[in-house]
């Protein structure tokens, strides 16, 4: 987790994110975190998430912060309500 604070700190300080790119990943770095500790607090074996269905104010900004971001692909759905799919796992974002 420190060399993907560290990327998105270098990332801030070169220009490449704005400030609200930079505190969304560090968000969302912080909840996973918890999360993955309060796993291991109530001891489950596996756990999976299918997909996340995200409201948002501008769906073509947020499509474009998570590619950016996290190099997740457009893998279907019309300009009002997108499907991202994770290039490394079969995790998909929903953005309405």
């Amino acid at each position: 987790m420190e060399s993907i604070i560290s990327n998105l700190v270098t990332r801030f300080e070169k220009g490449s994110l704005s400030r609200r790119e930079l505190v969304q990943g560090l968000t969302l770095l912080a909840a996973s975190a918890t999360a993955a500790s309060a796993q291991e607090d109530l001891n489950f074996r596996t756990a999976t998430i299918d997909h996340v269905s995200i409201q948002v104010a501008d769906v073509k900004r947020s499509t474009e912060f998570y590619q950016k971001m996290f190099g997740f692909k457009v893998v279907s759905g019309e300009p009002a309500r997108r499907f991202l799919a994770s290039p490394t796992a079969s995790r998909r974002l929903v953005f309405t």
